[in-house]
């Protein structure tokens, strides 16, 4: 068929989101939020979107960007994405040849992507390109006319009767040293969060973390939990809106390691969930390392059902990817 490869524009991003929702519809963004997200990325980094278009519509669009939070100069985040009318007509090929000559000039030792277990044809379209895997992360979620926040109680009288409080990161704001102290608990966390083989966190400092935090339009601090003992935040668990539809998302829960083993992630969890479902949420989703069996045991405890494992897929180009 006959079609035109061009560079991105921001008047793309309408398009953008209906072809992502056309490929993904359980998993559905605003044009808005493709929109913040570009913007949130760290200044300095590559991001580079391409379009497929005929007549004036969007087929399909591909991306490569540097990634902020794993951070290596030459390796690069990919991305792919053909309406499902439009499939199977050369447009994914196409789209991939002009992403590798544009991708050539930066000298790339190593390529990441992701696609989900449900995709077939998206994963023998990236092995026929050398790609592999290297990891597996469960998505889950809970529908919560079905969570009994009474079944917890005794949990969370558990984690108050060793002297914990557990409160909203917008009851904390009155904290002169909140900053400080929510950034350090994320900090000393990502050091536990499986990853990848051969990647590491690059974590931001502290100014950089609350830039990038306060641009999201999805953070609420009322939506982030918080356990605090003598002054010291000592877990977390954090929400954050979806636009889009009538569910949240959970981001990072972590619980300091001198805190751990005393019920604290569950009781962060079962708050976390108590609230959404008071504010008439649907659902809660969360994506969990599918080593991390610590963490889905409390999620598969709490009623989270899994969906189609997401698959991370590299492409080593040079020797040190």
């Amino acid at each position: 068929m006959s079609f035109t490869i061009r560079a991105f524009t921001p008047a793309d991003y309408p398009e953008l989101a209906r072809v992502r929702n056309a490929v993904w519809p359980d998993n559905p963004v605003l044009p808005e939020t493709l929109e913040a997200g570009d913007r949130r990325l760290k200044p300095g980094l590559v991001l580079r979107r391409l379009v497929a278009e005929q007549n004036g519509e969007m087929l399909g669009n591909a991306l490569f960007s540097q990634m902020e939070w794993l951070y290596h100069p030459q390796k690069f985040w990919v991305g792919l994405t053909v309406h499902p009318e439009h499939q199977r007509q050369g447009i994914g090929a196409a789209l991939y040849e002009h992403m590798m000559i544009e991708l050539h000039s930066h000298n790339p030792i190593k390529l990441l992507a992701s696609t989900r277990a449900d995709k077939p044809e998206a994963l023998r379209f990236a092995e026929k390109r050398g790609y592999h895997e290297e990891f597996r992360v469960w998505e889950s979620r809970v529908e919560l006319s079905r969570f009994e926040p009474v079944r917890w109680a005794s949990d969370l009288q558990k984690v108050r009767d060793l002297g914990y409080q557990i409160q909203s990161l917008a009851d904390l704001l009155d904290d002169p040293d909140y900053e400080r102290k929510m950034y350090e608990l994320d900090h000393a966390g990502s050091h536990d969060v499986p990853l990848p083989p051969g990647e590491q966190f690059t974590f931001p400092t502290q100014e950089r973390y609350w830039e990038n935090t306060r641009s999201n339009p999805d953070f609420d601090p009322a939506l982030w939990f918080l356990a605090v003992k003598d002054g010291e935040y000592a877990g977390v668990s954090m929400l954050f809106k979806r636009p889009a539809d009538n569910d949240l998302n959970t981001g990072f829960t972590t619980v300091r390691r001198e805190h751990r083993h005393r019920g604290l992630a569950l009781a962060l969890k079962v708050t976390a969930l108590t609230h959404a479902r008071q504010l008439g949420k649907t659902a809660v989703r969360t994506e969990n390392a599918q080593v991390n069996r610590s963490m889905l045991a409390i999620n598969e405890a709490l009623g989270f059902e899994k969906m189609p494992a997401w698959i991370d897929l590299a492409k080593v180009l040079r020797a040190g990817g």
